[in-house]
């Protein structure tokens, strides 16, 4: 089974979009190398209710992009920008963000969560 480790996300400002650059390792399986995967980095938010966090999608990354196995680890870099009207979940309150990565095959697939980021748009 693969195994995601090392996930980083960094939120980098502009005047009316940022950009979202998530940065992770990937160590494969013997068994798993020169296999086909697909892999999805999802940019997510919390709201904070009055009962708790509430996690939102702000959006894909990259979505089901194939990824062939082609070395036992494997450093891994995306990035994309959003609209600050999109990252602005509440504009009274710092918003916390973190990214998720997936990795899926047919039979086995692994997945981590990165570090939060507190900003204001």
């Amino acid at each position: 089974m693969p195994t995601i480790s090392n996930v980083r996300l960094e939120v980098i400002p502009g005047n009316s979009s940022s950009e979202a650059k998530v940065t992770y390792t990937i160590n494969f399986e013997q068994d798993a190398f020169r296999k086909q995967f697909k892999e999805t980095v999802m940019l997510m938010s919390h709201d904070k209710p009055t009962f708790g966090y509430i996690p939102k999608i702000i959006g894909n990354i990259v979505s089901n992009e194939t990824l062939a196995a082609t070395e036992l680890t494997m450093e891994r870099s995306h990035s994309r920008f959003f609209s600050n009207v999109d990252l602005n979940e509440d504009p009274s309150y710092l918003d916390d963000y973190y990214a998720i990565a997936l990795l899926e095959s047919v039979a086995k697939g692994g997945s981590a969560r990165s570090n939060i980021i507190k900003r204001k748009f």
